[in-house]
């Protein structure tokens, strides 16, 4: 379930300034992983340090692909990761979807 929560916080960030910059600073501060998750935690979302790890490598390994020509079979896993290439795109869709 934390999964779904590290989803929701991200487009919550993406949505929401002061998030955004609140996690933004805990980077910048070069806090630890544990320090974010905390702060996230006060805000109401259930996630955990192990959660931003699998992030980190889920966009390590689309990275992979993308630079290996690969990342064509991604949609054949069903959840493929989304990647960098692909993001300003489903940005869009996601931005022109709830303005309707």
């Amino acid at each position: 379930m934390s999964r779904e929560q590290l989803i929701r916080l991200v487009a919550d960030a993406e949505r929401d300034p002061a998030l955004r910059e609140e996690l933004r600073d805990c980077f910048a501060a070069g806090q630890s992983w544990s320090a974010v998750v905390g702060k996230a935690r006060l805000r109401g979302y259930e996630i955990q340090v192990t959660d931003l790890q699998d992030a980190r490598s889920a966009d390590h390994a689309a990275s992979f692909l993308e630079a290996s020509r690969v990342s064509a079979i991604g949609p054949l896993w069903g959840s493929a990761p989304v990647l960098p290439s692909q993001a300003a795109q489903l940005a869009a869709r996601r931005q022109a979807s709830t303005a309707r």
